[in-house]
């Protein structure tokens, strides 16, 4: 990846972001919230983004008062959800009062780094745990990543045997094993290396894979921090496999771990398979900061034709070089994100070279399975088709697929370079398509086709397309458009990857009231009610 579109990139994350809290009475406080982004030296390894749409839901109130600029809000009435991936306020009766806060007891700053949430008291930092605020220290959490404070397990590739206790000074040797001791709450941390070969595939099939109890007591695999693991996955195996036909799985968390295909070239299996069995069996999988590459065929596929496996998340991932089957004789379309179900969440992800459709959301047959699903705030660019002459070959295939279901929701995105931007495909139905932008794709930006019923295609931008927008062969809905820009939309610098505004441009204040649905752009920022177009506010 060129360094100045990874300079790009990290601006769309990276700085202090205001996000507006409404009470129940109505009136409002505005919170400032720190993101952080470390750049990678090299593309393989995984930028450290922080989220403000992902601050997981902590169970019970912070006992420290938050200082957001010129307010303060009640300890008891602050709530941090991420079933809605929203911030409330409400109840508590105390007045807001004016003047920055400084003293013990407000949060001068919050925090989202390594999966866990801080806070700063003037030069104090706090981190969140067990549904309290913990002194740390006065250093900055994101100069010295530490371990977070946990029942942790230890497993390590090169200096561990599964005859151990599995602590820090005994590691496991086998990641299998070693998962299957875990217990809700616990924290698996992989330690330095690469895991290869057979025995260390994830398959409930073989070895029995334990669930968490709920996203506030799951079970977390995560690369030790400040270390680089890779799983690599073995000829003829995925790196996970949990089918429900084997046994339930769910409120798993995979963390920064690399998995790379690059032994594997049979081309019928997955990097990371979820689901094909039992109607919810595998559900609430997150993988966060993971990085996939080197896929043969598919980098993750989610479902199956046997059942649903909803409420699953990838978030803050990246995905490259996926779909390397180039044989000619190949039966298959090859992508970076097969999701055959419902309910998946595909957020703040990175998708680049890769073959095939990189984002597919899509059933061939059947019943209508792929509804529900969020895919919001991803970069996805120079993803084509495969070349050669196999099925596969020289199709027009979308940086983002969505079709056989309803109900989707595509927004914040960014596609560009790609063979096409969007496309809303074959028995989609009520799909909304807002606040995404779509530049120098090869065919168009925004596709609709063979639509089961309507969608609705707003405050987007395309521009530098041959085509803007392309609708046809629909057999029972239409296309509900109405503020896109196929202008000139002025970016700072598109060649580079920089789409934000400038001052001058025709999308700011085009946009259609959608703050029910996208309240802030893809760098988290508010957007007010005459929003701007594309996925950035002008800033």
């Amino acid at each position: 990846m060129d360094n100045t579109i990874l300079q790009n990139l990290a601006r769309l994350f990276e700085g202090e972001h205001e996000v507006t809290l409404s009470t129940k009475d109505g009136s409002s406080v505005t919170l400032s919230i720190k993101t952080v982004v470390k750049l990678p030296e090299v593309l393989e390894e995984i930028p450290d983004v922080g989220s403000i749409r992902n601050i997981p839901r902590v169970g019970a109130t912070p006992q420290l008062q938050v200082s957001a600029d010129e307010t303060r809000v009640p300890p008891s009435d602050l709530i941090i959800d991420d079933e809605l991936t929203t911030w409330t306020i409400g109840g508590g009766g105390e007045t807001l009062r004016d003047g920055v806060h400084t003293g013990a007891g407000y949060v001068n700053e919050l925090l989202w780094y390594q999966h866990s949430l801080y806070g700063r008291v003037g030069t104090d930092w706090y981190q969140f745990i067990d549904s309290a605020w913990t002194f740390i220290g006065t250093d900055d959490p994101t100069d010295d990543p530490a371990p977070p404070v946990g029942d942790a397990r230890y497993v390590s590739a090169t200096a561990g045997s599964n005859s151990n206790d599995g602590t820090v000074e005994a590691p496991w040797a086998t990641i299998p094993y070693a998962l299957s001791q875990m217990l809700p709450t616990q924290i698996l941390y992989l330690r330095e290396g690469v895991f290869s070969g057979s025995t260390n595939r994830i398959d409930n099939s073989v070895t029995a894979v334990p669930s968490g109890n709920s996203w506030l007591e799951p079970i977390t695999i995560s690369a030790f921090p400040g270390e680089t693991v890779t799983i690599q996955q073995a000829w003829g195996y995925s790196s996970i496999t949990l089918r429900g036909a084997f046994g339930s799985a769910h409120y798993l968390i995979f963390q920064d771990i690399i998995f790379d295909g690059v032994n594997n070239t049979n081309e019928n299996v997955d990097i990371i398979h979820l689901g094909g069995g039992p109607s919810e069996e595998v559900s609430h999988i997150r993988f966060l900061r993971c990085e996939v590459k080197n896929a043969w065929s598919m980098g993750i596929t989610l479902g199956g034709s046997n059942g649903d496996t909803p409420f699953n998340e990838i978030v803050q991932c990246v995905f490259h070089h996926n779909g390397l089957n180039l044989n000619p004789s190949c039966l298959c379309q090859l992508h970076a994100i097969y999701c055959v179900t419902s309910r998946l969440l595909i957020e703040d992800s990175i998708v680049h070279d890769n073959y095939g459709t990189p984002i597919s959301c899509y059933d061939n047959a059947g019943s209508l399975k792929v509804y529900e699903n969020i895919i919001r705030g991803n970069i996805v660019y120079d993803n084509h088709a495969l070349p050669g002459a196999g099925p596969g070959a020289n199709l027009e295939n979308a940086g983002i697929l969505v079709a056989w279901g309803d109900g989707n929701q595509i927004y914040n995105n960014f596609c560009f370079r790609n063979d096409i931007g969007f496309q809303i495909y074959t028995n989609a139905s009520n799909t909304k398509v807002y606040h995404n932008t779509a530049y120098g794709n090869v065919t168009s930006g925004f596709h609709f086709q063979y639509m089961l019923g309507d969608a609705i295609l707003k405050n987007n931008i395309a521009y530098n397309n041959p085509t803007p927008v392309v609708e046809a062969d629909s057999i029972g809905g239409v296309v509900i458009a109405s503020n896109n820009i196929t202008a000139d939309p002025s970016f700072v610098d598109a060649a580079a990857g920089d789409f934000r505004l400038q001052s001058g441009s025709v999308a700011r204040n085009a946009g259609a009231n959608l703050l029910a649905v996208v309240p802030t752009d893809a760098n988290g920022v508010a957007r007010d009610t005459v929003p701007d177009c594309g996925a950035l506010e002008f800033v």
